[in-house]
């Protein structure tokens, strides 16, 4: 009898599969399991706290649009390599995996709504890892998926200090005319690092009626 093989989507290795996930092997799969960080975090960002205060200094010191970042744990985490490979490599199956570490009981139904992606980035990547993101996450849980906002100009975050990140992201998105009166707003992204560019979406999304934002990302 033949045993059917898969490729692991992180690791490019072949096994059989012992788990759901197929496309993740068992010592990927491992790897996160066994990274849990059971640590106090943030109330709002969920980052690991260093001190025993509810919140973390950057959250403490920044007035947020938004109520809660809800993702998957750090950048330096297993979660943050697993977003990495997901958003560098046109591999969107990799969402199933990601997708299914959520604890989807839990969150309130809400409309989807993806943060706009560079298009110069786009057409280099061959995709949009965010996009793709917002569609899984709208196709599972039946939240309607909605395109509020434009991005427009702007520099590569990434090459910015944190000040001129806050700077250049509420100068690079606008609001593109949906109707999202009183209605919560779960703000996609794929990885957070300063809060920045989810920042600048959410105060849009306020500013245009929406009741509550919330973020969901990967890292």
């Amino acid at each position: 009898m033949w045993l059917k093989r898969y490729v692991c989507l992180i690791c490019g290795e072949a096994f059989a599969p012992e788990i759901l996930i197929e496309e993740v092997c068992p010592f990927c799969w491992h790897q996160r399991t066994s990274q849990q960080d059971l640590a106090s975090v943030c109330e709002i960002c969920h980052q690991p706290l260093l001190t025993e205060a509810k919140r973390c200094m950057d959250c403490q010191s920044q007035s947020w649009s938004f109520s809660e970042i809800i993702g998957l744990g750090p950048y330096g985490s297993w979660a943050g390599f697993w977003a990495s490979q997901y958003k560098m490599r046109p591999i969107p199956q990799l969402s199933k995996a990601l997708l299914s570490f959520f604890a989807w009981n839990n969150l309130h139904p809400g409309v989807v709504v993806p943060v706009p992606t560079n298009r110069k980035r786009k057409w280099q990547r061959g995709w949009d890892p965010v996009e793709h993101f917002a569609r899984e996450v709208s196709r599972k849980t039946h939240w309607p998926l909605q395109h509020c906002l434009v991005r427009h100009g702007g520099e590569k975050q990434k090459f910015l200090g944190r000040e001129k990140r806050f700077l250049n992201a509420k100068s690079s998105f606008f609001w593109k005319g949906e109707t999202i009166q009183g209605k919560l707003c779960w703000l996609i992204d794929d990885i957070v690092t300063t809060g920045a560019t989810v920042e600048a979406c959410s105060a849009l999304l306020k500013a245009h009626g929406a009741r509550e934002v919330k973020v969901l990302c990967f890292s």
